[in-house]
């Protein structure tokens, strides 16, 4: 870098600097701060996520608690759908959450679909366009024909995620019912960055599970630290993101019946929500087959890039 040389003038020749050097650099100055302006505001609109986690403006929609998350506002995510299953024994269920991609296909997580046949015998469904849990009617309830995943069972922690065929397709979108688009970023362009997630899983902190009625949301921080995220924990960097409750909300997390629900982002170009992962697995510590989620722990999300390709292709090959 060139320095520049300072010399020394008698007074008229400090006055004569005044003249010559102040206003270039008041001028730069002005320049400078408007180039700063026009870089700040480019990349607020055309960053295809949220700024950092811990400022203040970056916040859902809702107000307060997943687990210590919001009250989503009614119908502000509208491609999330609640995936039950019909039990024998307690009848029909939510067990997973889910994302509208087109009118005939859902993505979820992998581990979300134990049984292929009970695909067939009409066992599991999705209800869209909801917000309650207890308050929905048949017109929303879209039985699942056909269930397409790659995961195994014996390793969790890789291809968690599954298509699932509706039987007959959504008959319209509106403003409570609408699908997400499929992400267009690579996924360590979010690293450091948040991201939202929401669903109507469990909101207790302790051993008994509390399952609100409405939709829950919160933000997550995406982190790319092998120290958090590899102790005692396989993880599959490629695929999976692995997230941290940001520093202003230290006990927000996902907890069971949040799997298979959406981690996703907001452009504000195109006014567009963006599907980048799937809700897959947190810590969990187990006492007499009971679970509690353990705050502060990382939690880990399948990366939709990562599988972008197989997804189109599946829906391709049997639509």
């Amino acid at each position: 870098m060139k320095s520049l040389e300072v010399k020394e003038y008698p007074t008229v020749g400090r006055l004569q600097q005044k003249k010559s050097y102040k206003r270039p650099i008041i001028i730069g100055t002005i320049v400078l701060i408007i180039f700063l302006g026009i870089l700040g505001l480019c990349l607020y609109l055309f960053l295809p996520y949220g700024p950092y986690c811990d400022k203040k403006e970056f916040r859902p929609h809702g107000k307060n608690r997943i687990i210590d998350g919001n009250d989503a506002s009614p119908h502000s995510y509208p491609f999330i759908v609640s995936l039950h299953y019909k039990s024998d024994t307690y009848g029909n269920m939510h067990i997973c959450g889910g994302s509208i991609l087109n009118d005939q296909w859902i993505l979820t997580a992998g581990h979300c679909i134990q049984s292929t046949l009970d695909v067939r015998l009409g066992k599991y469904s999705v209800i869209i366009g909801l917000h309650k849990l207890n308050e929905y009617s048949s017109s929303q309830v879209y039985v699942v024909e056909k269930a397409f995943t790659n995961f195994d069972d014996d390793y969790i922690l890789k291809d968690d995620w599954a298509l699932l065929k509706l039987k007959t397709r959504i008959k319209k979108f509106d403003n409570t019912v609408q699908p997400i688009e499929l992400t267009q970023t690579p996924s360590e362009n979010f690293i450091e960055k948040c991201l939202v997630t929401a669903g109507w899983g469990s909101i207790s902190k302790t051993f008994d599970p509390k399952v609100p009625n409405k939709l829950q949301e919160t933000y997550l921080r995406v982190i790319n630290d092998d120290a958090t995220c590899k102790i005692n924990y396989q993880w599959e960097k490629k695929a999976t993101f692995c997230t941290k409750s940001p520093t202003s909300r230290p006990y927000t997390m996902t907890c069971s019946g949040d799997s298979g629900g959406p981690l996703f982002s907001f452009n504000k170009t195109d006014q567009k929500w963006y599907l980048e992962g799937i809700t897959s697995y947190v810590v969990m510590k187990t006492q007499n087959f009971r679970r509690q989620c353990l705050p502060n722990r990382p939690g880990f999300f399948t990366k939709v890039y990562a599988y972008k390709r197989d997804i189109l292709q599946t829906i391709s090959n049997n639509s």
